[in-house]
């Protein structure tokens, strides 16, 4: 089974950013500690408060920066738009996946 899920950024509260920052593994919260814009730190925040926390706290990067479970027998993917954070997660290891959104310009 694969599971999409998707958030308007402009909804998460200050309280919720912390409450996501604090469940993340120490690999992910080293890698948003990286972003400086307030906007982008925000964006980058979002698509994490999709995850779980068990998956939030395990997860890590490669040297890419692709995101992945350590130890989860899962796939992940992320991404973010200005507006809008999605997710895809897999119930394999096996079945990897990806995902993208961008807004349509006018």
């Amino acid at each position: 089974m694969i599971e999409i899920r998707i958030k308007k950024i402009r909804g998460i509260s200050a309280e919720e950013q912390e409450n996501i920052i604090k469940t993340l593994s120490v690999a992910a919260r080293d890698r948003l500690d990286k972003k400086k814009a307030p906007l982008l730190y925000l964006s980058s925040i979002c698509p994490y408060s999709l995850l779980t926390e068990k998956e939030r706290g395990n997860l890590d990067f490669t040297e890419s920066g692709a995101p992945f479970f350590k130890t989860l027998n899962a796939s992940v993917s992320v991404s973010h738009s200005q507006n809008y954070a999605c997710v895809v997660v897999s119930e394999s290891k096996n079945a990897r996946v990806g995902i993208d959104i961008e807004e349509k310009s006018s």
